[in-house]
């Protein structure tokens, strides 16, 4: 069976992506990735946090 990573719904005057839901534990033998994942996951917060300040977010 082919993996399908999700799917492209039309919204209002664009597209969005819908990622299909993974089913899968995800393992690895290397601690180096906890540290990548945890600072990926600072910058996401980081980014969000800013998206809140914007108030107008089409415009960007």
């Amino acid at each position: 069976m082919k993996y399908n990573s999700g799917i492209y719904k039309q919204q209002y005057k664009y597209k969005s992506f819908y990622p299909s839901l993974v089913n899968k534990n995800f393992t690895w033998n290397d601690s180096k990735i906890n540290v990548l994942l945890e600072s990926a996951r600072g910058a996401l917060g980081e980014l969000n946090a800013f998206s809140k300040l914007i108030p107008d977010i089409d415009f960007l």
